[in-house]
């Protein structure tokens, strides 16, 4: 899927982004002057500010624990299948820092970890019978965060569903302020996405449809039974995806945040050398899967560990379902949320090590 047309992970069955309804006010390929070291802004305080080409744009806050930026103040409920009115605003959304690329495996997940359902003449769209400008005349985006470690704990809190306590208030009188984010507000973006059930109906034309779709291929290279099988589990994949975040207007998209979380846990250093020269040379392929599954418990403990601490500010403050346990269990759903996710761990991993250690064909 294009980076540019996201599906917000709590909507994906409802809602996509079409062309033409992104930031039209980004500043693309523009880089500051100087990048300021990030500030702890309160209410009543002054935005940071960066200059471009002679022109100073605020610096969007970011808390100062968990590194979540702070969300935009929402007024009022928002449909979530209507791009006209409600439309996603990225947290972390400057692409102009050459080391904070969107190419990157942090950088997507910086990209793609923080997404916000926000009103479309508070984010993008002036509106024409107030004039007001929007949140993308103002500002430039928060402080890019280029260190590895960093981008991991923020992106851990925001999936433990952390919602600062302060927000920026487009509607201000006199421009954008800091507010606190209470009362009605808050409430607003805590609240709980519908549970998606699966339809009995959907659930049991799923072979049909399969078998369609498959009488439909030019040249199959699976028989029909082994596509039926895996068309089925895409779906039950997909609904694990959806699943895994409950806020209805605050989200993040699955993939790019599973790629980073991968990558960051697959580096880990875990002092466990006999194993590791036994998972990669073992022909026991039972013995193989457990040593693999091991092996990356170890470095699945090793990266929360990191986070644990923003976790627990993130679980303190936030009232998202599923409440995660801790950062451990938070990041193993994350890596293997579904079936498939799950199955090509241990091979991953694998290949990993193969030419960490040399041993790559």
């Amino acid at each position: 899927m294009a980076s540019e047309q996201l599906v917000m992970q709590e909507y994906a069955d409802l809602q996509r982004i079409p062309e033409g309804t992104q930031v039209k006010r980004d500043l693309g390929s523009l880089i500051p002057d100087a990048s300021p070291e990030p500030r702890v802004v309160e209410p009543g305080d002054d935005f940071q500010t960066v200059r471009i080409d002679g022109r100073l744009w605020y610096v969007t806050p970011k808390d100062p624990v968990t590194g979540v930026v702070y969300p935009i103040l929402q007024h009022e409920k928002l449909p979530i299948d209507n791009p006209d009115r409600a439309n996603l605003h990225h947290g972390n959304h400057p692409a102009s820092d050459p080391s904070v690329s969107y190419t990157t495996f942090h950088g997507a997940a910086l990209r793609n970890g923080q997404l916000q359902l926000v009103n479309v003449h508070d984010h993008n769209e002036i509106d024409p019978r107030t004039d007001r400008p929007v949140y993308h005349d103002y500002f430039y985006g928060p402080i890019p965060e280029y260190r590895e470690n960093e981008v991991f704990r923020t992106i851990v809190a925001a999936v433990a569903g952390d919602i600062p306590h302060y927000a920026i208030d487009m509607r201000a009188p006199n421009g954008p302020q800091v507010v606190p984010l209470e009362g009605k507000s808050r409430e607003l973006l805590l609240t709980l996405a519908k549970p998606q059930t699966a339809r009995e109906r959907r659930i049991t034309n799923l072979p049909f449809k399969a078998g369609y779709k498959y009488d439909e291929l030019q040249n199959p290279t699976l028989s029909k039974e082994e596509y039926i099988a895996r068309f089925k589990q895409a779906y039950w994949d997909r609904r694990a995806v959806n699943n895994g975040f409950a806020y209805r207007y605050i989200g993040y998209r699955y993939e790019p945040v599973r790629s980073f979380f991968q990558y960051y846990v697959f580096k880990q250093k875990i002092d466990m050398e006999k194993e590791v020269d036994e998972f990669l040379c073992t022909d026991d392929q039972a013995r193989r899967i457990f040593l693999g599954n091991l092996l990356i418990a170890k470095a699945v403990e090793a990266a929360a560990d990191i986070a644990n601490d923003v976790f627990k500010v993130a679980k303190q403050r936030s009232g998202l379902r599923p409440v995660y346990e801790g950062s451990r269990p938070l990041v193993r759903d994350v890596l293997g949320r579904t079936a498939t996710h799950r199955g090509e761990l241990a091979e991953s991993y694998a290949q990993k090590l193969r030419v960490e250690y040399g041993l790559a064909a």
